[in-house]
């Protein structure tokens, strides 16, 4: 969301979404809570080095069996076929 429609879902009035949200993003807790949600989707969506061996590990050896999606778009994965 950007931050219009964020302060609109939170409760604030459509008319003054915009400024309302910018005066929040300034706030440190505020600031603090988003960096630590996009850390957390970072951490739950980046293979770890040992994860990233494995797969290449196994690509290079011809055992992709463990390979279930590809990617078709960024942030888009379908089942392999």
């Amino acid at each position: 969301l950007n931050v219009t429609q964020s302060a609109i879902k939170a409760g604030y009035s459509a008319n003054s979404a915009h400024v309302t949200g910018c005066r929040l993003l300034k706030k440190p807790h505020i600031k603090q809570y988003i960096q630590e949600q996009k850390d957390k989707i970072i951490d739950e969506n980046v293979l770890t080095a040992k994860e990233l061996l494995h797969v290449l590990t196994n690509a290079a050896v011809g055992d992709e069996t463990e390979t279930k999606e590809v990617v078709v778009k960024r942030g888009e994965y379908k089942e392999k076929p």
